[in-house]
């Protein structure tokens, strides 16, 4: 099986589209950073090894990939919550095409399974 360096991919960017596709599939395409950090960590058995650096710079570099779109909240919202605004994100048509990539084999089964689910067209 293909490494995820040989298709462009690191481990963290996998591991991200597992999470995106496990929201889209639970029907809420739309996440934040934090939101996937806090999932790769319930779902995977090396909770200290994500960062909230390492998960922004790779949903950067996965936006910039086609991947994924971002979208900013509302600034009324994050003020009235009292917190910073959020930067939402969500798998763009590309994204959720990537369910048909070879799923690497040292993934977490839970993420596994993400990668290879069914996921609805939800997005245009």
């Amino acid at each position: 099986m293909t490494s995820a360096q040989e298709r462009g991919l690191l481990g963290i960017e996998l591991e991200l589209l597992a999470v995106a596709h496990r929201f889209a599939l639970a029907g809420d395409p739309y996440f934040h950073g934090y939101q996937a950090m806090r999932e790769i960590r319930r779902v995977k058995s090396d909770h200290g090894r994500v960062s909230h650096g390492t998960i922004y710079r790779a949903l950067d570099r996965m936006e910039k990939l086609g991947l994924v779109v971002s979208r900013w909240e509302d600034p009324a919202i994050s003020e009235r919550d009292g917190r910073p605004q959020r930067c939402f994100y969500r798998l763009s048509a590309h994204g959720l095409a990537s369910r048909a990539m070879p799923i690497d084999s040292d993934l977490e089964p839970g993420l596994q399974d993400a990668l290879a689910g069914s996921i609805p067209e939800i997005l245009p």
